[in-house]
């Protein structure tokens, strides 16, 4: 069995983060977004999930609390989540906001398996029948 690109499976968590967070205003917009890095040991286990994490915007725009609220599996990408989150900033608003944003995981399907077929040398070929 092949290994998996790490490296895509980085690619797909931020694709699969990039979506709009639930209860998010339109008003929320994002400066600078982290993407998170998909866990190795996740990965070399094959592990796909998700993970919802609470964030709380100050008005100054930097993420004040990140909290998970919901994982499947719990624990494999939580910290992974957390750590990006931290990360972001959001253009200044007159209030504090509150937001859900969901973070999947998804592992790249792997490559398909080459057909082998065998070679036919004119030495290996069977002779006519006479």
């Amino acid at each position: 069995m092949r290994k998996r690109s790490f490296a895509a499976a980085l690619v797909l968590a931020l694709a699969s983060s990039a979506g709009y967070a639930q209860g998010a205003p339109a008003d929320l917009v994002p400066i600078k977004r982290v993407a998170p890095e998909y866990p190795r040991k996740a990965a070399r286990a094959g592990i796909s999930g998700w993970v919802d994490v609470r964030i709380v915007v100050d008005r100054d725009g930097t993420v004040r609390t990140a909290q998970v609220v919901a994982a499947e599996p719990k624990g494999a990408f939580d910290e992974a989540a957390l750590n990006a989150v931290v990360h972001w900033r959001f253009q200044p608003r007159a209030v504090e906001t509150e937001i859900v944003q969901r973070f999947g995981f998804q592992l790249p399907p792997p490559p398909p398996r080459p057909e082998i077929t065998p070679e036919v040398t004119p030495e290996a070929a069977p002779e006519p029948a006479s």
